[in-house]
């Protein structure tokens, strides 16, 4: 991002004290904060973007993540996540997990490997408060790592953009149609 834009001011965060450890040597410049991403330690709106790379797809509790990082932004919420249709009537994804790399060294760690129901996501973030603005996606099908342990073949790797609404905001913009899934109907 800073490649991009050298004068942002960046603020990471991650659950992990060593990967802060080395992003502070790393990057001097930014901040950088150790949270769980259900509470980050951050006042409402304080954001323009909060960009969520590589944790919704180990991380389960979606839901509450995704509320925390739109109540810490002023404008727009970015992350990636993987999505499949009707995952509960395909038994869900309970046992699914990923064998993880550090720092591309020797040490390897379990996570789960989350793929999230599609339909449950949007109906998520169309309920978040304020209601948003907009809703934009688009994503593509590619074959699971072979590091993963789950009993699909195929998920839908996904991005997802919320733009922030306010209290006078009474519809969001839907644009989906990038992403290679049928969505149910779902009310502007």
């Amino acid at each position: 991002m800073r490649t991009l834009e050298p004068t942002v001011d960046y603020t990471g965060i991650d659950i992990a004290e060593p990967a802060i450890d080395l992003a502070r040597q790393t990057y001097q410049e930014a901040r950088f904060e150790v949270a769980d991403g259900v509470t980050i330690p951050f006042d409402d709106g304080a954001f323009d973007l909060v960009h969520c790379t590589s944790v919704l797809v180990i991380e389960p509790r979606y839901q509450e993540v995704w509320e925390e990082m739109y109540r810490v932004s002023s404008r727009f919420v970015l992350a990636d996540m993987r999505l499949l249709k009707d995952i509960e009537s395909q038994g869900g994804l309970q046992d699914s997990h990923y064998r993880i790399q550090f720092d591309a060294q020797d040490q390897e760690g379990i996570v789960p490997y989350v793929v999230s129901d599609a339909d449950e996501v949007v109906n998520c973030l169309l309920n978040l408060v304020p209601r948003p603005r907009a809703l934009r996606g688009t994503g593509y099908f590619h074959e699971v790592s072979k590091m993963a342990g789950t009993r699909y073949s195929q998920v839908c790797m996904s991005i997802l953009l919320v733009e922030k609404g306010n209290l006078e905001t009474t519809r969001t913009e839907l644009d989906l149609n990038d992403l290679p899934l049928e969505f149910s109907a779902f009310p502007g």
